[in-house]
């Protein structure tokens, strides 16, 4: 299962292991969830000291491959998930790609009075009425993303009464009120969870989150205003670049095989 370390090898020790061991990661020898083996028997295995390989686990921990449970091990990680700022389509179909079952807990439905912030956003006075919908998303069983969604009252009549537990809020749009999201003006920023969020994605007080806002247009108008966190353990963005314009993308990776998604 391991191979022997080349120790005439200008690349370290430490090194050579690490690609091993995520070389078994990347062919499904390891998947996520399995316990990873213990610093004592890869060192063992290996015949180096204990250090070279805490130095290969630690960078592998850091990169989100695995995960350090106090008591019980380290395990294999669970996939992260391909997200692409530049992608309007929808999270479930997205996930779904991905061979991941998806849904959505709604924590909070309700109409509010249009902010300065929310007005400028989605083009209404100040104090209009707005729709609010708060939806917990997962991945699997596993809890990923909290999506607040705002949208017009006056230009989508109807919609605070819709049950979003059981529907999509895009497909919706489409079919009942002949809207499409055509563009999205996207910024992406760090922070970490309070504690109502951490609680709700099960994760620890102040774990890293990325925040990502969009303002969402359809052909002649403002559709939505999303914010949108994502469990930074289960997220990563790449920077691309195509004839010298750099684009930013979210993504998420499965062991076999990746794909974006966006808000929906």
């Amino acid at each position: 299962m391991l191979n022997e370390l080349n120790r005439r090898s200008p690349k370290p020790l430490y090194l050579q292991i690490y690609e091993e061991l995520n070389e078994l990661l990347e062919t499904g020898k390891l998947k996520p969830g399995d316990q990873f083996p213990t610093e004592l028997e890869l060192a063992e295995r290996y015949e180096v000291a204990r250090i070279t390989v805490r130095r290969a686990i630690t960078d592998m921990e850091r990169e989100g491959r695995l995960i350090r449970l106090p008591g019980k091990g380290t395990f294999v990680a669970k996939p992260k998930i391909d997200r692409f700022l530049v992608d309007i389509s929808s999270f479930t179909r997205r996930l779904g790609d991905l061979g991941l079952q998806t849904h959505a807990l709604v924590l909070e439905q309700q109409v509010i009075p249009a902010t300065q912030r929310l007005a400028r956003e989605l083009e209404l006075d100040v104090n209009a009425s707005v729709f609010k919908l708060v939806r917990l998303r997962y991945s699997n069983d596993d809890p990923v993303a909290i999506e607040t969604s705002f949208l017009s009252v006056d230009r989508f009549p109807g919609i605070a009464e819709i049950d979003f537990s059981t529907c999509s809020l895009y497909e919706t749009l489409r079919v009942q009120y002949n809207a499409s999201p055509q563009v999205a003006h996207r910024t992406l920023e760090l922070t970490v969870a309070n504690r109502w969020e951490a609680q709700q994605l099960r994760i620890t007080n102040a774990a890293p989150l990325f925040l990502l806002r969009a303002r969402v247009k359809g052909a002649e108008s403002p559709i939505e205003s999303v914010k949108i966190l994502l469990r930074g353990d289960r997220f990563r963005f790449q920077i691309s670049t195509d004839q010298g314009v750099a684009s930013l993308q979210s993504r998420v990776v499965d062991t076999s095989e990746t794909a974006s998604f966006s808000a929906d």
